[in-house]
């Protein structure tokens, strides 16, 4: 779940999915903190 590219992609599908606008801004800042957020949720459970 490190992969930035596949995170990414994967928002992408999901927006494409519902007719959302891709927004690259929101994408990078989701991808910067939920995979850090899940890793430490991870980690300290």
């Amino acid at each position: 779940y490190h992969s930035e590219s596949g995170w990414q992609t994967l928002i992408e599908i999901i927006f494409e999915h519902y007719g959302l606008e891709v927004d690259q801004a929101a994408i990078t800042i989701f991808v910067s903190f939920v995979p850090v957020v899940i890793d430490a949720c991870v980690k300290l459970w």
